[in-house]
């Protein structure tokens, strides 16, 4: 009977080392499932940060575009509105230029004809004078 104890004992604690093995082999696995799963969570809390500052990065891009934009098309506006009035600058310059051109042409012909006139007088006070000078 002590024989037959002595037996099932034995392979009672052969039976219970190989399930400490397996169980310890389990835990093993069980741990780095665990880690491996931790890890996976971390790295997933990080994608999820380095989204979200992503999107933020993009929406203050996206905000700063249409702030360029906005300010182009002002530019744009500005732009056209000085061209305009450099044209009507230039037309004023040119309407001024020609009225000018136009009156002194038109001065210049009235002292022509002033000139012509006063140069006929004298010439004919010359003549009353010589006229004047023979009866005498």
């Amino acid at each position: 009977y002590e024989e037959e104890t002595r037996i099932k004992t034995a392979e009672y604690e052969t039976t219970q080392n190989q399930y400490a093995e397996e169980i310890a082999t389990l835990q093993g696995k069980l741990d780095k499932v665990a880690s491996e799963d931790r890890s996976r969570e971390i790295e997933s809390k990080e994608w999820e940060e380095a989204i979200k500052l992503s999107k933020e990065e993009s929406q203050k891009l996206q905000e700063e575009v249409e702030r360029l934009e906005l300010a182009l098309k002002n530019s744009k506006a500005d732009c056209e509105a000085l061209q305009s009035e450099m044209e009507e600058l230039t037309q004023a310059f040119d309407d001024t230029t020609i009225r000018e051109k136009q009156e002194s042409d038109g001065q210049h012909e009235t002292l022509k004809e002033l000139l012509a006139t006063r140069s006929r007088e004298v010439e004919e006070l010359k003549e009353e004078m010589n006229n004047l000078a023979d009866t005498n």
